[in-house]
């Protein structure tokens, strides 16, 4: 298993488990163990943000001791191209996470800034095996409702949820997140419970983000809620990212088998855009 996690989406870290399902009549001998070597990125194309981040790690097997060395390949060649401009991809280091190497190579595109409504292409190669993938920066939303509401769940008691409420833009589909720097516990997270995927640009979208069980203080004046928008292709991983034997508790967990990647060739993982818009909400 290849495994990593931060909590900034810009550390955004692949986790690639190697799945093996045994059927009950399936007898797999040692030494015969299926293995596919691939390379595997993760990318995400924050709007107005320089592209500082991207990771490369490998597929390892099973019957090979995992290395965080080997794992974080840093040799791969690639570039990001838009508009005709290509920036080419240098390997910035190895990923460390807790002060542990989580097997994460990160490449950066200097001079790259994302920009809203752009098409960004990704080639990659390495060791003989060859990536690409598109994608597209939402545009920004205007949020033009957002109020703090209490709702009665039964058994659990009161809580308290962020409404956000905007009209959406083409190609896109739309998460929840909050923020509330002047909490005693600082909290920046993607809103695991749901993606909203309208019908057509200019639907109303109503995102309820969950923030606490009770009223807190020290939100006033500092509770923001952020409506992440991500480029279409999210979608269909993010409805799939559980098709997996491992543990998919993570919004960004890259799934095994049968999970929708936006990347094509000999590769695995996501390219994708995302634009944040933020609001503080008001605290009575």
């Amino acid at each position: 298993m290849i495994k990593g996690k931060t909590r900034n989406l810009h550390e955004l870290v692949v986790t690639i488990p190697i799945t093996l399902v045994l059927g009950c009549e399936v007898v797999v001998e040692p030494g015969n163990l299926p293995f596919e070597e691939k390379l595997v990125v993760s990318a995400v194309l924050e709007a107005g943000q320089p592209v500082k981040k991207v990771y490369f790690t490998r597929t390892m097997s099973l019957e090979q001791a995992y290395s965080p060395d080997v794992a974080a390949v840093a040799d791969v060649q690639g570039f990001i191209t838009c508009e005709g401009v290509s920036y080419p991809l240098a390997f910035v280091g190895q990923v460390y996470h807790n002060g542990l190497k989580t097997g994460m190579a990160q490449y950066s595109a200097d001079g790259l800034v994302a920009q809203a409504t752009k098409q960004y292409k990704l080639i990659a190669s390495w060791n003989g095996h060859s990536l690409r993938a598109r994608t597209r920066v939402p545009d920004s939303v205007k949020i033009d409702t957002t109020y703090l509401q209490r709702q009665s769940r039964e058994p659990y008691g009161a809580s308290y949820f962020i409404v956000a409420e905007f009209s959406a833009k083409e190609k896109a589909v739309y998460g929840g997140d909050y923020e509330s720097p002047g909490s005693s516990y600082y909290y920046s997270g993607f809103s695991r419970e749901f993606l909203i995927k309208p019908v057509n640009a200019g639907d109303r979208v109503s995102l309820n983000v969950f923030v606490g069980w009770r009223l807190e203080q020290s939100w006033k004046d500092t509770l923001y809620v952020k409506v992440l928008c991500f480029d279409e292709p999210f979608y269909d991983y993010y409805r799939t990212r559980q098709n997996s034997m491992a543990n998919a508790g993570d919004p960004f967990f890259l799934g095994g088998e049968n999970v929708f990647w936006n990347v094509e060739g000999d590769g695995l993982g996501l390219f994708i855009g995302m634009n944040v818009t933020k609001k503080r909400v008001y605290v009575p």
